[in-house]
């Protein structure tokens, strides 16, 4: 997980969660949830099995990315509240 600030007019923070094999980098292909943060802490990652990974966050002010299954991983989501709707920015068309 990395953490990226953009500043144009505001100020943006933006997280990104990559699943991948110990044996490779974080890369485009691994991307599973991107977010702009709204004041909320890091997000709760855990495993609950070898092929099933919970994310949890409180808020978020909107979900850029959020992929359900990656190789053999399942990814559950527990977002609490989402500020924006999906899509509701530029960031929603970029991979």
């Amino acid at each position: 997980m990395h953490t990226t600030v953009c500043t144009s007019l505001g100020t943006d923070v933006a997280t990104y969660v990559h699943v991948h094999p110990t044996t490779s980098g974080e890369g485009p292909d691994s991307l599973v949830f991107r977010y702009f943060n709204a004041g909320a802490s890091a997000p709760e990652i855990r495993w609950v099995s070898n092929t099933e990974l919970k994310i949890k966050i409180d808020r978020v002010a909107e979900v850029t990315k959020q992929v359900k299954k990656i190789g053999g991983i399942n990814i559950n989501y527990d977002i609490g509240k989402q500020d924006d709707p999906p899509g509701s920015s530029e960031w929603s068309q970029v991979k």
